[in-house]
């Protein structure tokens, strides 16, 4: 798997309605860079469903709900079990 970098920018500015898939096999990276994209998405208040496991969720809330975006953390859906 490739270690380069990819710009945000490029990934979102294709369309302003897509949709990023984004697989990890390290669990700490995986978080890193979920609330990278999760991070920027609320910047620009876009609404985001997050499907994945409760735990990984958890601790995404978690560290989102430390920073200075906690009063938006309403844009970040969770459909629990599914």
């Amino acid at each position: 798997m490739s270690r380069q970098a990819i710009t945000l920018n490029s990934l979102t500015s294709v369309t302003d309605g897509g949709h990023i898939i984004y697989l990890f096999e390290d669990y700490d990276r995986y978080i890193d860079n979920a609330l990278s994209y999760i991070t920027t998405a609320i910047e620009h208040n876009h609404h985001i469903l997050f499907i994945e496991q409760a735990d990984v969720y958890q601790t995404i809330l978690e560290k989102l709900g430390s920073s200075s975006l906690a009063d938006r953390l309403h844009l970040l859906r969770f459909p629990g079990r599914f």
